[in-house]
């Protein structure tokens, strides 16, 4: 089920530097969660800055737990802790038109939005991954 979540504003510059360095150098983005998000391989993490969705990332892998954290590459700070959730996602998409969307902790589930709000986010009523969930 694609995701949403909020890039906190002190970590917005951090964020685009790892962005630009996986861009220049290959390789993948992740985020790390104190529990299990209900998302799959492909499925999208749209991400909220500054009060708006800006973009989207595609899951890669299942998620994972890690053993003492999540090492970051480019800034080689640790995220989380022993036992949290890590979703590892690439194939970043900015969107064309950015979404306004107040800021929250932890996720929204795209699917329990409000009609008008999702078909806004996935762009258009006939994306299958809801149309067969009946949402």
């Amino acid at each position: 089920m694609d995701i949403i979540v909020t890039t906190p504003k002190k970590e917005i510059e951090n964020s685009n530097e790892e962005g630009k360095w996986a861009e220049k150098n290959g390789g993948h983005w992740f985020r790390v969660f104190h529990f299990k998000p209900d998302i799959n391989i492909g499925d999208r993490i749209y991400f909220v800055m500054n009060g708006f969705i800006v973009g989207y990332g595609i899951l890669m892998h299942s998620p994972y737990q890690t053993i003492d954290g999540e090492t970051c590459d480019v800034t080689e700070r640790v995220w989380g802790k022993d036992g949290d959730w890590v979703l590892e996602y690439n194939d970043w998409h900015w969107l064309d038109n950015q979404i306004e969307f107040k800021g929250f902790e932890g996720i929204r589930y795209v699917f329990k939005l409000p009609e008008e709000m999702r078909n806004r986010i996935i762009g258009e009523v006939s994306d299958s991954r809801y149309k067969e969930k009946g949402k």
